[in-house]
């Protein structure tokens, strides 16, 4: 089994920076996707854009930090549709990802069209939009707690990369943390891959459900692996297994045993050239202090589980 890459495995790397009121707006920052390189026979540029701020509420402290790559172009006669598939995802999930307050409103971006803006400064001009407004939510939400004393910080970092780019499929990772006080802060992580040749969005459908068991089989033992790494003992067995997990009925129940004792993960699984990869988010199926269970199978291994939809994406 891989080791999962470093997007899945840090977590919380700027909590300490959330107190400390930087005060930095960071944009046009264009590079090629950090979790990639670049290929001769690619037309599409993808850049990546940042935006990085703080405001101060008396004692307490509010930091946004948003770096998101983005393509260069949305010419559908260059881009394929995997590309364009991705840029709207993307474009979907900055605003409910930039604090958008507490009653769930979105944030007023609608401003920023992508169809009458040049592709090539979208990216930098959509995410100050997001970032300046997520960060007025987050100094509108301090002001009551900062009233009654708090002293503590506001933290929301999201991070958005092209991980993986092959001549069939595209895969996105996603990072967020975010701190709004109490005794930690949370992270969420995952994958999201794009097929390129009509832009739809593979997870579980690369696999077939009618070999659930044997899913479920294989990633009990993805996790056998994942809780014996850096532990005195190494777990095993599924007596083991069970003692690192919180489910939500007992394994020996009639109804779990239907599961074989674990559920699927809630994310989606997601392909890289290293292989599938699965992921538990926090509290999902254990406590904090577990972090975020999570696996990569190399193809060869998944093979005999991937539908014909699965098969095709992967060569098999």
């Amino acid at each position: 089994m891989n080791r999962l890459p470093s997007f899945v495995r840090r977590a919380f790397p700027l909590l300490g920076m959330a107190v400390m009121g930087l005060a930095v707006v960071s944009l046009a920052s264009c590079e090629w996707g950090r979790g990639t390189s670049r290929a001769d026979d690619e037309d599409v540029e993808w850049c990546t854009a940042e935006f990085e701020d703080s405001i101060s509420v008396l004692d307490a402290r509010a930091y946004q930090r948003l770096q998101v790559d983005f393509p260069q172009t949305l010419d559908s006669a260059v881009a394929d549709k995997g590309t364009l598939a991705a840029f709207a995802w993307i474009r979907h999930s900055l605003p409910g990802r930039s604090f958008p307050g507490w009653d769930g409103d979105s944030l007023d971006v609608s401003q920023m069209d992508p169809s009458t803006i040049d592709p090539a400064v979208y990216g930098d001009g959509y995410l100050k939009a997001c970032g300046q407004q997520g960060l007025e939510r987050m100094q509108q939400a301090l002001q009551e707690f900062a009233a009654d004393g708090f002293e503590g910080g506001y933290l929301n970092h999201l991070t958005i990369e092209l991980q993986e780019r092959t001549p069939d499929y595209l895969t996105l990772s996603l990072g967020h943390e975010t701190y709004l006080g109490g005794a930690h802060g949370g992270y969420h992580a995952e994958g999201i891959t794009f097929r390129r040749t009509d832009g739809a969005m593979m997870g579980w459908n690369l696999f077939d459900m009618s070999r659930k068991a044997e899913l479920v089989a294989l990633i009990k033992e993805g996790l056998k692996e994942y809780f014996s790494e850096g532990s005195e003992e190494k777990v095993v067995t599924d007596e083991q297994l069970y003692e690192n997990l919180i489910l939500w009925d007992d394994p020996e129940t009639e109804e779990n045993e239907l599961e074989l004792g674990i559920p699927l993960p809630a994310t989606a699984p997601w392909v890289t050239r290293r292989g599938v990869s699965f992921i538990y988010q926090q509290y999902e199926i254990a406590a904090y202090a577990c972090g975020l269970p999570s696996m990569c199978f190399p193809v060869e291994k998944v093979a005999p589980l991937l539908s014909a939809e699965g098969k095709a994406l992967l060569g098999v």
